[in-house]
C-alpha cells in the first residue's frame, strides 16, 4: 500500500479527510498587500506580520516535502437558545480536537523516521489557498472553503511534513455558479466581490476579534449573534443533506441564557466556558456582546441584569453597551 493511502487511511480512522497539497506553491502577495491596504483586516495587525511565509506556505517547515491538508466537520442542528452561538464553537474548542487528531498522525509519520509539524489556524499561512490547491474544496464566493462532501461547515489543519506524498488533484472548476445565497445572508454586507471579506463589518470579527465598543451602525444587525456568526456558511447549498457523524466533541454544550451571563463572575465563566472556543475571547467582551443581543431582543424582565452590569463591573464598555440594552428595550 503507498504511503498516500495509508495516511489516508489512518486519517479516516480519526474521523478526517486528507488531500495533499504540492509545495511547489505560491500565492500572490500584491493582493494579499491590496487587501491590506484596504483595511478589510481591521485590527488584526498579525494579518500584516510574516508576509513571505503566507506568499511560501513550504518555508515555515524546514525540509518541507509535502503539505498534508485535512477537513473535519461539524455540522450539526443550530439549538434553539436565546443568543445564538456559531455552530463550530458549540462544544469543545476546535483547536485542541483538531490539534490531537494531527499530532497522532505527526507521531506516526515520527514513527517513519520522517519531520512532521501540525498546524490548527496558528501559523501565518493561507490555509484556505493551501486546501483550494489540495482538492480539499474551493474558494466559495464567501471566501470560506467550501467541499462537495462538506459543504462549508468544516474545519481545516495542516500537517507539514519531510515525508514525500504524492499531490492529490485540485478541483478543475468554480463550483458556486450564479449562486449567491451566502452573500444575500450576510446581515452587515461584509462579502464583497471577488471572494473578499471585509472584517471590519463581519460580525464575526465584531463578536470574536474585535475588543472595544461595537459600531452602532452594527448593533441592531447582530441582533441575536451571542458569537460568531455563521449565516455565510450555513447559507451554502453543498451542505450536506443527511446528517455527517460528527466527532462527539463538538456536541453542544448547555450554556446559560443570554441574560445569565450578565450575572457571572471571572469564576463562574471559567467555569462553564473552560474548555470553549467561547472562554478565548474573556467575559468582558461576551458580556458585551450579550447586552446587544438583549437589547435586541430582550425584555423588561432583561433590564435588572442590564443594570447589575452598570453597577457592578468597572468597564466603561459595558456599561455604555448596558445602556444601549436598556434604551432599546424601554424604546420597544
Amino acid at each position: 500500500m503507498d504511503i498516500y493511502k495509508t495516511l489516508e487511511e489512518y486519517a479516516h480512522s480519526l474521523g478526517l479527510s486528507m488531500h495533499v497539497a504540492s509545495t511547489d506553491i505560491e500565492f500572490s502577495e500584491s493582493r494579499l498587500r491590496e487587501w491590506i491596504r484596504n483595511g478589510y483586516h481591521a485590527d488584526m495587525e498579525w494579518m500584516t506580520q510574516n508576509t513571505p511565509l503566507r506568499i511560501h506556505p513550504h518555508t515555515i517547515f524546514r525540509n518541507t516535502q509535502s503539505i498534508l491538508v485535512f477537513s473535519l466537520s461539524y455540522a450539526q442542528n443550530i439549538p434553539k437558545r436565546r443568543g445564538k452561538i456559531a455552530l463550530y464553537s458549540l462544544g469543545r474548542d476546535y483547536h485542541k480536537v483538531l490539534k490531537h487528531k494531527l499530532q497522532k498522525i505527526v507521531s506516526y509519520i515520527h514513527s517513519m523516521g520522517e519531520e512532521a509539524i501540525s498546524y490548527v489556524d496558528t501559523a501565518p499561512i493561507m490555509e484556505k489557498c493551501i486546501a483550494s490547491t489540495s482538492g480539499a474544496g474551493w474558494i466559495g464566493k464567501s471566501s470560506l472553503t467550501i467541499s462537495e462532501q462538506y459543504g462549508a461547515v468544516f474545519f481545516l489543519g495542516e500537517i507539514f511534513t519531510s515525508l514525500n506524498v504524492a499531490p492529490s488533484k485540485p478541483l478543475t472548476s468554480d463550483k458556486c455558479g450564479f449562486c449567491t445565497q451566502c452573500i444575500e445572508a450576510c446581515p452587515t454586507q461584509a462579502i464583497l466581490p471577488n471572494r473578499t471579506i471585509d472584517a471590519r463589518t463581519c460580525i464575526s470579527y465584531l463578536t470574536i476579534e474585535h475588543k472595544g465598543s461595537i459600531p452602532m451602525k452594527y448593533r441592531k444587525l447582530i441582533h441575536d449573534l451571542l458569537y460568531g456568526c455563521d449565516k455565510c456558511s450555513v447559507a451554502c447549498i453543498y451542505n450536506p443533506i443527511k446528517e455527517i457523524p460528527i466527532d462527539p466533541d463538538f456536541s453542544p454544550r448547555t450554556y446559560p441564557d443570554v441574560r445569565d451571563i450578565l450575572y457571572l463572575t471571572q469564576e463562574s465563566f471559567t467555569s462553564v466556558f473552560a474548555g470553549s472556543a467561547i472562554h478565548r475571547i474573556g467575559l468582558s467582551q461576551l458580556q458585551r456582546n450579550a447586552c446587544i443581543v438583549l437589547g435586541n431582543i430582550g425584555t423588561p424582565d432583561d433590564i435588572p441584569a442590564l443594570q447589575h452590569i452598570q453597577t457592578t463591573s468597572e468597564s466603561p464598555i459595558l456599561h455604555e453597551h448596558a445602556q444601549w440594552g436598556i434604551d432599546m428595550i424601554r424604546g420597544r
